[in-house]
Protein backbone atom coordinates (compact mmCIF):
# COMPACT_ATOMS: atom_id res chain seq x y z
CA UNK A 1 0.00 0.00 0.00
CA UNK A 2 3.01 1.94 0.55
CA UNK A 3 4.32 1.64 -2.61
CA UNK A 4 1.24 2.52 -4.75
CA UNK A 5 0.48 5.45 -1.99
CA UNK A 6 4.19 6.69 -3.43
CA UNK A 7 3.46 6.18 -6.58
CA UNK A 8 -0.55 7.77 -6.43
CA UNK A 9 1.47 11.20 -5.23
CA UNK A 10 3.82 11.28 -7.67
CA UNK A 11 1.30 10.96 -10.49
CA UNK A 12 -1.11 13.79 -8.94
CA UNK A 13 2.95 16.11 -8.41
CA UNK A 14 3.36 15.46 -12.14
CA UNK A 15 3.04 17.98 -14.91
CA UNK A 16 -0.40 17.94 -17.11
CA UNK A 17 1.68 18.11 -19.63
CA UNK A 18 3.29 15.27 -18.76
CA UNK A 19 0.26 13.52 -17.29
CA UNK A 20 -1.62 13.93 -21.04
CA UNK A 21 1.70 12.53 -22.38
CA UNK A 22 1.45 9.11 -20.46
CA UNK A 23 -2.43 8.94 -21.17
CA UNK A 24 -1.75 9.13 -25.19
CA UNK A 25 1.11 6.23 -24.97
CA UNK A 26 -1.44 4.63 -23.30
CA UNK A 27 -4.18 4.97 -25.74
CA UNK A 28 -1.85 4.14 -28.60
CA UNK A 29 -1.22 0.86 -26.63
CA UNK A 30 -4.57 0.12 -26.23
CA UNK A 31 -5.29 0.75 -30.00
CA UNK A 32 -2.54 -1.07 -31.36
CA UNK A 33 -2.72 -3.86 -28.79
CA UNK A 34 -6.29 -4.69 -28.87
CA UNK A 35 -6.12 -5.19 -32.91
CA UNK A 36 -3.63 -7.76 -31.95
CA UNK A 37 -5.15 -9.28 -29.42
CA UNK A 38 -8.20 -9.92 -31.42
CA UNK A 39 -6.51 -11.19 -34.45
CA UNK A 40 -6.65 -14.46 -33.40
CA UNK A 41 -10.42 -14.38 -32.50
CA UNK A 42 -11.02 -12.76 -36.17
CA UNK A 43 -8.58 -15.35 -37.79
CA UNK A 44 -10.98 -18.28 -36.80
CA UNK A 45 -13.93 -16.34 -37.39
CA UNK A 46 -13.13 -15.67 -41.08
CA UNK A 47 -11.71 -18.09 -44.10
CA UNK A 48 -8.28 -16.79 -45.08
CA UNK A 49 -10.66 -15.47 -48.23
CA UNK A 50 -12.73 -13.58 -46.21
CA UNK A 51 -9.69 -12.24 -44.15
CA UNK A 52 -7.82 -11.17 -47.04
CA UNK A 53 -10.66 -8.83 -48.21
CA UNK A 54 -10.92 -7.49 -45.15
CA UNK A 55 -7.45 -6.68 -45.16
CA UNK A 56 -7.71 -5.31 -48.95
CA UNK A 57 -10.38 -3.22 -47.78
CA UNK A 58 -8.85 -1.39 -44.61
CA UNK A 59 -6.01 -1.09 -47.14
CA UNK A 60 -7.48 0.65 -49.83
CA UNK A 61 -8.94 2.81 -46.92
CA UNK A 62 -5.63 3.98 -46.01
CA UNK A 63 -4.78 5.45 -49.67
CA UNK A 64 -8.34 6.66 -49.89
CA UNK A 65 -8.22 8.40 -47.02
CA UNK A 66 -5.18 10.60 -47.92
CA UNK A 67 -6.54 11.36 -51.25
CA UNK A 68 -9.71 12.63 -49.93
CA UNK A 69 -9.06 14.18 -46.90
CA UNK A 70 -5.18 15.53 -47.67
CA UNK A 71 -4.11 14.20 -43.91
CA UNK A 72 -5.72 17.85 -42.79
CA UNK A 73 -6.30 16.49 -39.48
CA UNK A 74 -2.61 16.05 -39.00
CA UNK A 75 0.77 18.91 -39.63
CA UNK A 76 -1.17 21.65 -40.91
CA UNK A 77 -3.67 21.25 -38.34
CA UNK A 78 -1.73 20.69 -35.55
CA UNK A 79 0.68 23.80 -36.49
CA UNK A 80 -2.68 26.17 -37.59
CA UNK A 81 -3.82 25.55 -34.03
CA UNK A 82 -0.63 26.71 -32.31
CA UNK A 83 -0.41 29.64 -35.72
CA UNK A 84 -4.20 30.52 -34.61
CA UNK A 85 -4.39 30.14 -31.29
CA UNK A 86 -6.94 33.04 -30.84
CA UNK A 87 -9.08 32.14 -33.30
CA UNK A 88 -8.33 28.45 -33.32
CA UNK A 89 -12.03 27.41 -33.15
CA UNK A 90 -12.67 29.32 -36.33
CA UNK A 91 -10.34 27.54 -37.80
CA UNK A 92 -11.23 24.24 -36.60
CA UNK A 93 -14.23 24.46 -38.60
CA UNK A 94 -13.30 25.97 -41.53
CA UNK A 95 -10.50 23.29 -41.75
CA UNK A 96 -13.33 20.80 -41.13
CA UNK A 97 -15.33 22.36 -43.71
CA UNK A 98 -12.66 22.38 -46.17
CA UNK A 99 -12.25 18.50 -45.57
CA UNK A 100 -16.00 17.80 -46.26
CA UNK A 101 -16.30 19.74 -49.28
CA UNK A 102 -12.75 17.74 -50.42
CA UNK A 103 -14.36 14.54 -49.29
CA UNK A 104 -17.80 15.38 -50.86
CA UNK A 105 -15.75 16.03 -54.78
CA UNK A 106 -14.40 12.60 -54.43
CA UNK A 107 -17.47 10.76 -52.71
CA UNK A 108 -19.40 12.66 -55.79
CA UNK A 109 -17.04 11.29 -58.53
CA UNK A 110 -17.06 7.96 -56.96
CA UNK A 111 -21.06 7.39 -56.84
CA UNK A 112 -21.05 8.52 -60.66
CA UNK A 113 -18.92 5.97 -61.43
CA UNK A 114 -19.12 3.55 -59.02
CA UNK A 115 -19.07 0.44 -61.23
CA UNK A 116 -15.82 1.27 -62.76
CA UNK A 117 -14.40 1.97 -59.21
CA UNK A 118 -15.48 -1.21 -57.63
CA UNK A 119 -14.15 -3.46 -60.23
CA UNK A 120 -10.46 -1.27 -60.23
CA UNK A 121 -10.58 -1.76 -56.52
CA UNK A 122 -12.13 -5.14 -55.89
CA UNK A 123 -14.62 -3.83 -53.63
CA UNK A 124 -18.72 -3.68 -53.35
CA UNK A 125 -20.58 -0.24 -53.38
CA UNK A 126 -21.17 -1.49 -49.49
CA UNK A 127 -17.97 -1.72 -48.90
CA UNK A 128 -16.80 1.79 -50.61
CA UNK A 129 -19.83 3.46 -49.17
CA UNK A 130 -18.94 2.60 -46.04
CA UNK A 131 -14.78 3.59 -46.31
CA UNK A 132 -16.37 6.90 -46.82
CA UNK A 133 -18.48 7.15 -44.27
CA UNK A 134 -15.85 6.33 -42.09
CA UNK A 135 -13.48 8.51 -43.94
CA UNK A 136 -15.40 11.61 -43.15
CA UNK A 137 -16.58 10.96 -39.58
CA UNK A 138 -13.03 9.93 -38.23
CA UNK A 139 -11.71 13.29 -39.53
CA UNK A 140 -13.85 14.94 -37.44
CA UNK A 141 -12.90 13.20 -33.78
CA UNK A 142 -9.00 13.50 -35.27
CA UNK A 143 -9.65 17.30 -35.49
CA UNK A 144 -11.09 17.30 -31.87
CA UNK A 145 -8.42 14.66 -30.67
CA UNK A 146 -5.82 16.69 -31.81
CA UNK A 147 -7.48 20.04 -29.93
CA UNK A 148 -7.78 18.01 -26.81
CA UNK A 149 -3.80 17.14 -27.11
CA UNK A 150 -2.87 20.29 -28.16
CA UNK A 151 -4.48 21.79 -24.93
CA UNK A 152 -3.35 18.91 -22.82
CA UNK A 153 -7.08 18.15 -22.08
CA UNK A 154 -6.83 14.09 -22.12
CA UNK A 155 -9.50 12.68 -20.26
CA UNK A 156 -12.31 12.67 -22.72
CA UNK A 157 -10.08 11.85 -25.50
CA UNK A 158 -9.11 8.88 -22.84
CA UNK A 159 -12.43 7.76 -22.34
CA UNK A 160 -13.59 8.19 -25.88
CA UNK A 161 -10.35 5.74 -26.89
CA UNK A 162 -10.75 3.25 -24.90
CA UNK A 163 -14.65 3.23 -25.60
CA UNK A 164 -14.06 3.41 -29.16
CA UNK A 165 -11.27 0.61 -28.94
CA UNK A 166 -13.09 -2.12 -26.83
CA UNK A 167 -16.38 -1.40 -28.96
CA UNK A 168 -15.07 -2.06 -32.58
CA UNK A 169 -14.23 -5.62 -32.05
CA UNK A 170 -16.73 -6.63 -29.41
CA UNK A 171 -19.12 -5.59 -32.01
CA UNK A 172 -17.80 -6.89 -34.64
CA UNK A 173 -17.27 -10.47 -32.82
CA UNK A 174 -20.79 -10.43 -32.37
CA UNK A 175 -22.15 -9.19 -36.30
CA UNK A 176 -19.56 -12.34 -37.62
CA UNK A 177 -21.10 -14.82 -35.58
CA UNK A 178 -24.38 -13.36 -36.23
CA UNK A 179 -24.36 -14.09 -40.42
CA UNK A 180 -23.21 -17.19 -41.89
CA UNK A 181 -22.62 -15.69 -45.38
CA UNK A 182 -21.64 -11.95 -45.27
CA UNK A 183 -19.07 -12.37 -42.45
CA UNK A 184 -17.21 -9.41 -43.62
CA UNK A 185 -19.72 -7.27 -44.58
CA UNK A 186 -20.53 -7.97 -41.06
CA UNK A 187 -17.38 -7.05 -39.79
CA UNK A 188 -17.15 -3.42 -41.54
CA UNK A 189 -20.85 -2.49 -41.12
CA UNK A 190 -19.89 -2.95 -36.99
CA UNK A 191 -17.06 -0.57 -37.90
CA UNK A 192 -19.20 2.03 -39.67
CA UNK A 193 -21.73 1.60 -36.70
CA UNK A 194 -20.11 2.69 -34.48
CA UNK A 195 -17.95 5.23 -35.75
CA UNK A 196 -20.70 6.70 -36.76
CA UNK A 197 -22.09 6.97 -32.95
CA UNK A 198 -19.11 7.45 -31.33
CA UNK A 199 -17.58 10.23 -34.16
CA UNK A 200 -20.67 12.04 -35.85
CA UNK A 201 -20.86 14.39 -32.74
CA UNK A 202 -17.70 16.11 -32.82
CA UNK A 203 -18.43 16.88 -36.30
CA UNK A 204 -21.58 18.84 -35.47
CA UNK A 205 -19.75 20.41 -31.87
CA UNK A 206 -16.84 21.50 -33.97
CA UNK A 207 -19.03 23.09 -36.55
CA UNK A 208 -21.53 24.62 -33.92
CA UNK A 209 -18.48 26.20 -32.22
CA UNK A 210 -16.52 27.54 -34.87
CA UNK A 211 -19.57 29.23 -36.99
CA UNK A 212 -17.81 28.92 -40.15
CA UNK A 213 -17.86 26.53 -42.94
CA UNK A 214 -15.88 28.52 -45.37
CA UNK A 215 -12.62 30.63 -44.58
CA UNK A 216 -10.89 31.45 -47.54
CA UNK A 217 -7.57 32.27 -45.65
CA UNK A 218 -7.55 29.15 -43.49
CA UNK A 219 -8.44 27.08 -46.96
CA UNK A 220 -5.26 28.53 -48.69
CA UNK A 221 -2.95 28.09 -45.86
CA UNK A 222 -3.80 24.42 -45.17
CA UNK A 223 -3.44 23.37 -49.05
CA UNK A 224 -0.59 25.23 -49.87
CA UNK A 225 0.73 23.47 -46.47
CA UNK A 226 -0.61 20.15 -47.36
CA UNK A 227 -0.94 19.41 -50.28
CA UNK A 228 2.98 19.25 -51.23
CA UNK A 229 3.15 16.67 -48.48
CA UNK A 230 0.81 14.19 -50.41
CA UNK A 231 2.97 12.77 -52.19
CA UNK A 232 5.15 11.25 -49.33
CA UNK A 233 1.97 10.44 -47.23
CA UNK A 234 1.08 8.52 -50.28
CA UNK A 235 4.39 6.93 -50.71
CA UNK A 236 4.65 5.44 -47.04
CA UNK A 237 1.37 3.84 -46.88
CA UNK A 238 1.98 2.85 -50.91
CA UNK A 239 5.72 1.03 -49.01
CA UNK A 240 3.21 -0.38 -46.30
CA UNK A 241 0.44 -1.48 -47.97
CA UNK A 242 0.68 -1.80 -51.61
CA UNK A 243 2.41 -5.44 -51.45
CA UNK A 244 -1.14 -6.74 -50.07
CA UNK A 245 -2.88 -5.01 -53.11
CA UNK A 246 -0.67 -6.56 -55.54
CA UNK A 247 -1.07 -9.82 -54.36
CA UNK A 248 -4.82 -9.47 -53.93
CA UNK A 249 -4.94 -8.68 -57.85
CA UNK A 250 -1.99 -10.82 -59.08
CA UNK A 251 -2.81 -13.91 -56.82
CA UNK A 252 -5.79 -13.90 -55.01
CA UNK A 253 -8.06 -13.12 -51.51
CA UNK A 254 -6.61 -15.77 -49.68
CA UNK A 255 -3.19 -15.40 -50.49
CA UNK A 256 -3.15 -11.39 -49.27
CA UNK A 257 -5.15 -12.83 -46.05
CA UNK A 258 -2.45 -15.36 -45.07
CA UNK A 259 0.23 -12.18 -45.44
CA UNK A 260 -1.57 -9.88 -43.74
CA UNK A 261 -1.68 -12.01 -40.57
CA UNK A 262 2.00 -11.79 -41.21
CA UNK A 263 2.15 -8.56 -40.48
CA UNK A 264 -0.29 -8.64 -38.12
CA UNK A 265 1.88 -10.54 -36.04
CA UNK A 266 4.56 -8.10 -36.99
CA UNK A 267 2.28 -5.61 -35.50
CA UNK A 268 3.32 -6.68 -31.84
CA UNK A 269 7.16 -5.23 -32.98
CA UNK A 270 5.73 -2.03 -34.21
CA UNK A 271 4.20 -1.32 -31.17
CA UNK A 272 7.60 -2.13 -29.39
CA UNK A 273 9.47 -0.30 -31.50
CA UNK A 274 7.22 3.03 -31.86
CA UNK A 275 7.39 2.84 -28.12
CA UNK A 276 11.25 2.96 -28.38
CA UNK A 277 11.29 5.43 -31.03
CA UNK A 278 9.30 8.17 -29.34
CA UNK A 279 11.20 7.99 -26.42
CA UNK A 280 14.43 8.53 -28.09
CA UNK A 281 13.56 10.59 -30.62
CA UNK A 282 13.18 13.76 -27.77
CA UNK A 283 16.02 12.94 -25.93
CA UNK A 284 18.14 12.58 -29.44
CA UNK A 285 16.93 16.31 -30.19
CA UNK A 286 17.96 17.71 -27.11
CA UNK A 287 21.56 16.07 -27.25
CA UNK A 288 21.85 17.70 -31.00
CA UNK A 289 20.54 20.88 -29.31
CA UNK A 290 23.49 20.79 -26.71
CA UNK A 291 26.24 19.19 -29.41
CA UNK A 292 26.47 15.45 -27.88
CA UNK A 293 26.44 13.53 -30.69
CA UNK A 294 28.68 11.30 -29.04
CA UNK A 295 26.50 10.55 -26.29
CA UNK A 296 23.95 10.07 -29.76
CA UNK A 297 26.25 7.89 -31.16
CA UNK A 298 26.72 4.97 -28.15
CA UNK A 299 23.30 5.16 -26.65
CA UNK A 300 22.24 4.71 -30.26
CA UNK A 301 23.78 1.63 -30.86
CA UNK A 302 22.23 0.17 -27.39
CA UNK A 303 18.59 1.00 -28.93
CA UNK A 304 19.86 -0.63 -32.05
CA UNK A 305 20.96 -3.78 -30.89
CA UNK A 306 17.68 -4.10 -28.23
CA UNK A 307 15.50 -3.68 -31.26
CA UNK A 308 17.34 -5.66 -33.20
CA UNK A 309 17.55 -9.05 -30.14
CA UNK A 310 13.64 -7.97 -29.74
CA UNK A 311 12.77 -8.49 -33.68
CA UNK A 312 15.29 -11.98 -33.22
CA UNK A 313 13.05 -13.02 -30.49
CA UNK A 314 9.80 -13.04 -32.41
CA UNK A 315 11.32 -14.60 -35.48
CA UNK A 316 12.65 -17.76 -32.83
CA UNK A 317 9.33 -18.57 -31.93
CA UNK A 318 7.85 -17.75 -35.87
CA UNK A 319 5.62 -21.45 -36.12
CA UNK A 320 4.39 -21.42 -32.24
CA UNK A 321 3.43 -17.50 -32.66
CA UNK A 322 1.68 -18.47 -35.95
CA UNK A 323 0.06 -21.20 -34.33
CA UNK A 324 -1.34 -19.24 -31.60
CA UNK A 325 -2.62 -16.18 -34.05
CA UNK A 326 -4.80 -18.31 -36.68
CA UNK A 327 -5.73 -22.10 -37.62
CA UNK A 328 -4.00 -24.56 -39.48
CA UNK A 329 -5.82 -22.63 -42.57
CA UNK A 330 -3.27 -19.70 -42.45
CA UNK A 331 0.03 -21.56 -41.03
CA UNK A 332 1.72 -20.89 -44.72
CA UNK A 333 2.05 -17.24 -43.01
CA UNK A 334 5.32 -18.86 -40.88
CA UNK A 335 7.32 -18.72 -43.99
CA UNK A 336 6.80 -14.97 -44.48
CA UNK A 337 7.40 -14.12 -41.02
CA UNK A 338 11.14 -13.55 -40.85
CA UNK A 339 11.12 -11.43 -43.91
CA UNK A 340 9.07 -9.52 -42.51
CA UNK A 341 10.19 -9.05 -39.22
CA UNK A 342 13.46 -7.95 -40.89
CA UNK A 343 11.65 -5.45 -42.74
CA UNK A 344 10.37 -4.50 -39.57
CA UNK A 345 13.79 -4.12 -38.07
CA UNK A 346 15.40 -1.61 -41.10
CA UNK A 347 11.79 0.50 -40.74
CA UNK A 348 12.83 1.08 -37.46
CA UNK A 349 16.51 2.17 -38.59
CA UNK A 350 15.69 4.33 -41.42
CA UNK A 351 13.16 6.24 -39.17
CA UNK A 352 16.39 6.81 -36.72
CA UNK A 353 18.41 8.73 -39.88
CA UNK A 354 15.16 10.06 -40.89
CA UNK A 355 14.46 12.13 -37.31
CA UNK A 356 17.67 13.63 -37.46
CA UNK A 357 16.10 15.21 -41.20
CA UNK A 358 13.86 16.35 -39.39
CA UNK A 359 15.59 17.90 -36.85
CA UNK A 360 17.48 19.75 -39.14
CA UNK A 361 14.03 20.29 -40.29
CA UNK A 362 15.24 18.86 -44.10
CA UNK A 363 11.76 17.33 -44.81
CA UNK A 364 12.22 17.34 -48.72
CA UNK A 365 14.87 14.73 -48.82
CA UNK A 366 12.47 12.72 -46.64
CA UNK A 367 9.81 12.66 -49.26
CA UNK A 368 12.14 11.99 -52.15
CA UNK A 369 13.54 8.58 -50.51
CA UNK A 370 9.40 7.73 -49.97
CA UNK A 371 8.69 7.83 -53.23
CA UNK A 372 11.81 6.64 -54.49
CA UNK A 373 11.28 3.29 -52.58
CA UNK A 374 7.61 3.40 -52.80
CA UNK A 375 7.88 3.20 -56.58
CA UNK A 376 10.88 0.37 -56.50
CA UNK A 377 8.85 -1.94 -54.50
CA UNK A 378 6.30 -1.99 -56.29
CA UNK A 379 7.96 -2.56 -59.51
CA UNK A 380 10.02 -5.67 -57.68
CA UNK A 381 6.62 -7.09 -56.61
CA UNK A 382 5.29 -6.54 -60.33
CA UNK A 383 7.91 -8.78 -62.00
CA UNK A 384 8.95 -10.95 -58.38
CA UNK A 385 5.03 -11.74 -57.86
CA UNK A 386 4.12 -13.23 -60.71
CA UNK A 387 7.54 -15.48 -60.98
CA UNK A 388 7.67 -16.96 -57.34
CA UNK A 389 4.51 -16.39 -56.21
CA UNK A 390 3.15 -14.42 -53.38
CA UNK A 391 5.59 -15.21 -50.67
CA UNK A 392 7.98 -12.76 -52.85
CA UNK A 393 6.14 -9.69 -51.56
CA UNK A 394 7.94 -10.33 -48.13
CA UNK A 395 11.73 -9.85 -49.46
CA UNK A 396 10.50 -7.29 -52.14
CA UNK A 397 9.40 -5.01 -48.99
CA UNK A 398 12.66 -6.44 -46.96
CA UNK A 399 14.73 -4.94 -49.91
CA UNK A 400 12.56 -1.39 -50.16
CA UNK A 401 12.93 -0.93 -46.26
CA UNK A 402 16.92 -1.65 -46.46
CA UNK A 403 17.51 0.72 -49.38
CA UNK A 404 15.17 3.26 -47.61
CA UNK A 405 17.77 2.84 -45.01
CA UNK A 406 20.66 3.05 -46.86
CA UNK A 407 19.52 6.28 -48.62
CA UNK A 408 18.15 8.23 -45.68
CA UNK A 409 21.04 7.37 -44.07
CA UNK A 410 23.32 9.50 -46.90
CA UNK A 411 20.74 11.90 -47.11
CA UNK A 412 21.46 12.26 -43.15
CA UNK A 413 24.91 13.05 -43.61
CA UNK A 414 24.07 15.51 -46.54
CA UNK A 415 22.09 17.25 -44.32
CA UNK A 416 24.40 17.27 -41.49
CA UNK A 417 26.67 18.68 -44.00
CA UNK A 418 25.11 21.52 -45.62
CA UNK A 419 24.47 22.60 -42.00
CA UNK A 420 28.21 22.96 -41.64
CA UNK A 421 28.10 20.27 -38.85
CA UNK A 422 30.82 18.10 -38.46
CA UNK A 423 29.59 15.74 -36.03
CA UNK A 424 29.36 11.79 -36.96
CA UNK A 425 25.84 10.56 -34.95
CA UNK A 426 25.61 7.06 -36.33
CA UNK A 427 28.85 5.16 -37.87
CA UNK A 428 28.20 3.71 -41.25
CA UNK A 429 30.59 0.54 -40.21
CA UNK A 430 28.93 0.20 -36.97
CA UNK A 431 25.15 -0.05 -38.39
CA UNK A 432 25.92 -2.40 -41.15
CA UNK A 433 27.96 -4.49 -38.78
CA UNK A 434 24.80 -4.88 -36.41
CA UNK A 435 22.24 -5.09 -39.22
CA UNK A 436 24.16 -7.46 -41.01
CA UNK A 437 24.62 -9.50 -37.63
CA UNK A 438 21.06 -9.36 -37.50
CA UNK A 439 20.44 -11.01 -40.83
CA UNK A 440 22.28 -13.28 -41.15
CA UNK A 441 20.75 -14.60 -37.64
CA UNK A 442 17.34 -13.77 -38.65
CA UNK A 443 18.02 -15.93 -41.84
CA UNK A 444 19.19 -19.23 -39.53
CA UNK A 445 16.35 -18.71 -37.41
CA UNK A 446 14.24 -18.93 -39.86
CA UNK A 447 16.00 -21.80 -41.60
CA UNK A 448 15.47 -23.73 -38.55
CA UNK A 449 11.21 -23.31 -37.77
CA UNK A 450 11.14 -27.17 -38.09
CA UNK A 451 13.69 -27.50 -35.31
CA UNK A 452 12.20 -26.13 -32.17
CA UNK A 453 15.41 -27.26 -29.70
CA UNK A 454 17.69 -25.93 -32.02
CA UNK A 455 15.94 -22.57 -31.34
CA UNK A 456 15.25 -22.69 -27.88
CA UNK A 457 18.82 -23.65 -27.34
CA UNK A 458 20.14 -20.47 -29.40
CA UNK A 459 17.59 -18.26 -27.68
CA UNK A 460 18.89 -19.51 -24.26
CA UNK A 461 22.22 -18.79 -25.28
CA UNK A 462 21.07 -15.24 -26.62
CA UNK A 463 19.62 -14.71 -22.51
CA UNK A 464 22.30 -15.25 -20.96
CA UNK A 465 24.86 -13.02 -23.55
CA UNK A 466 22.29 -10.42 -22.38
CA UNK A 467 22.12 -11.06 -19.29
CA UNK A 468 26.22 -11.32 -18.83
CA UNK A 469 26.05 -7.74 -20.60
CA UNK A 470 22.65 -6.38 -18.71
CA UNK A 471 24.86 -3.42 -17.22
CA UNK A 472 25.76 -2.13 -21.11
CA UNK A 473 21.94 -1.64 -21.76
CA UNK A 474 20.45 -0.93 -18.53
CA UNK A 475 21.20 3.04 -19.44
CA UNK A 476 18.64 3.05 -22.52
CA UNK A 477 15.62 1.81 -20.07
CA UNK A 478 15.54 5.16 -18.58
CA UNK A 479 14.63 6.82 -21.57
CA UNK A 480 11.52 4.77 -22.52
CA UNK A 481 10.18 6.77 -20.01
CA UNK A 482 10.91 10.04 -22.25
CA UNK A 483 7.58 9.87 -23.53
CA UNK A 484 6.70 13.18 -25.23
CA UNK A 485 3.18 14.38 -26.00
CA UNK A 486 3.43 15.81 -29.75
CA UNK A 487 5.55 12.56 -30.46
CA UNK A 488 2.07 10.12 -29.66
CA UNK A 489 -0.30 11.75 -31.75
CA UNK A 490 -2.22 8.54 -33.01
CA UNK A 491 -5.23 8.27 -34.86
CA UNK A 492 -8.01 5.87 -34.19
CA UNK A 493 -7.69 2.77 -36.19
CA UNK A 494 -10.75 2.18 -37.57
Amino acid sequence: MGMFKKIHKKYIDTSMAAKASMWFVICGFLQRGISVITTPIFTRLLTPEEFGVYSIFNTWMAIITILVTLKLGFGVYIQGLVKFAEDKERFSSSILGLATVWWACFFAIYLFFKDFWNRLLGLTTFFMVCMFIMIIVTVAFTLWAGGQRNDFKYINLVKVTILVSVLNPLFGIIAVLLTETLKVEARVGALTGIALLAYSGFYFHIIRKGKKFINVKYWKYALMFNIPLVPHFLSQVILNHSDRIMIQQLVGFREAGIYTLAYSIAMILTILNTSIQNSFRPWVFQNLKMGKSEKIRSVGLSVIVIVGICNLLLISFGPEVVAIFAPPAFREATNLLAPITMGVYFAFLYNLFADVQMYYEKTKSIMVVSIICASISIALNLYFIPIFGYMAAAYTTLFSYMLMTVLHYFAMERVIKRNHQTIKIYKLKTVVIVSLVFLIAGALLGSLFEHFAIRLAIVTIGFIFIYCNRGRFRGIMGLMKMESASENVEKVDV
